[in-house]
Formats: C-alpha cells, sequence, structure tokens
C-alpha cells in the first residue's frame, strides 16, 4: 500500500523500521515473550541497540502499489549479548533484496541518561546457540584481524575523523529515545 512506497518504489525508510521491528519480534519470540519488553531484575527496560544495518542487492524500486511484499527472517547469535537478523524481501516469488542487522542488549545504568548505556545479557536468550561463523567474524573485528566486513574491504577502509549527523527528532529517535 501507500505508507511503504516512495517516489522511487519501495520506502528504505519504512522498509527498515519494519525489519527492525522484525528483529525485535524474533528476540522475543526466542525469549518466550508475547512482546518485546525485556527488562533487567530491577524492572529497568532492556534495549537491542543497533551496530550494524546492511541492505544488499536492492531492488527497491521494482515494488509497486497493491503489490505483496514476502519477509524470510532468521535470528543468530553471535556473541553474549550481541544477535544477527537477515530479512530475505520478495514481492510474490521475486527476490528484491535483503537487509541484515545486527544489535546488542543494553540498558541504562541511570534513567533517562543515553550516556549511561552498558551492554547487558538477557539470560532467557542464553538457550541460543552461538553461530560458529558469526563469532569468528566478531572475535576477528575485536583484534583488528580481518579483510572483509559486511561488504567493506579492510584495504580500501579509512578513518573518518569526524561525522556529522544532523538528526530530525520526530523522525529519527525511537520511543526509547536512541537514535533509530
Amino acid at each position: 500500500g501507500m505508507p511503504h512506497l516512495a517516489m522511487g518504489g519501495l520506502s528504505e525508510t519504512w522498509l527498515l523500521k519494519e525489519c527492525g521491528h522484525r528483529h525485535w519480534s524474533l528476540l522475543a519470540q526466542a525469549a518466550g515473550l508475547a512482546v518485546p519488553d525485556f527488562r533487567d531484575p530491577a524492572g529497568d527496560p532492556i534495549y537491542a541497540a543497533f551496530l550494524a544495518v546492511t541492505v544488499r542487492d536492492a531492488a527497491r524500486e521494482t515494488a509497486r502499489e497493491h503489490d505483496r511484499l514476502v519477509f524470510a527472517s532468521q535470528l543468530a547469535r553471535t556473541s553474549r549479548a550481541r544477535f544477527s537478523s537477515l530479512h530475505r524481501i520478495a514481492v510474490g516469488d521475486r527476490p528484491i533484496g535483503e537487509i541484515a542487522m545486527t544489535s546488542t542488549f543494553v540498558r541504562r545504568a541511570e534513567r533517562g541518561r543515553n550516556h549511561s548505556i552498558a551492554r547487558v545479557e538477557v539470560p532467557a536468550l542464553r538457550h541460543l546457540p552461538l553461530d560458529p561463523q558469526a563469532a569468528a567474524e566478531t572475535s576477528a573485528l575485536r583484534a583488528a584481524d580481518w579483510q572483509a566486513h559486511l561488504g567493506f574491504e579492510r584495504s580500501q577502509a579509512r578513518v573518518v575523523d569526524r561525522f556529522v549527523v544532523d538528526p530530525c527528532p520526530g523522525q529519527d529517535f525511537n520511543g526509547a529515545d536512541f537514535l533509530y
């Protein structure tokens, strides 16, 4: 329908938010929750904060009004607090791209202060097996022993000393006051 479309086809903004919601829902389902309402032992909220989002083989311009989108999503555990999801999108049986998302669970050490964010493990997700390939990639990244990751080549990597983000408060922050 119309909310899903933009001038150039399927709205990338809508698609990323939809896949983010699906990522959250997969985490909730894996934790045995009806909704993605994660809490620490004190009852304070825990969130899955996105670390990376990759769009591959996107053919968003091929989506048209009244097309039926089909999502095939899967979740993998990549570390103690980190999870990845892969969302393959199709119109009918025609693939139009895939979105890979990586998140880590975080909580605020001080209510209302984003500067107090700390990673945290969700005990209800400990039963998920660690994806060995993803764990090896994470280990290689941490050790700076990598050649390619998420479509980036190390040989072409350069350090950016300043990156300016000018978000729109009404569009770019979620209900938890995190940049989305």
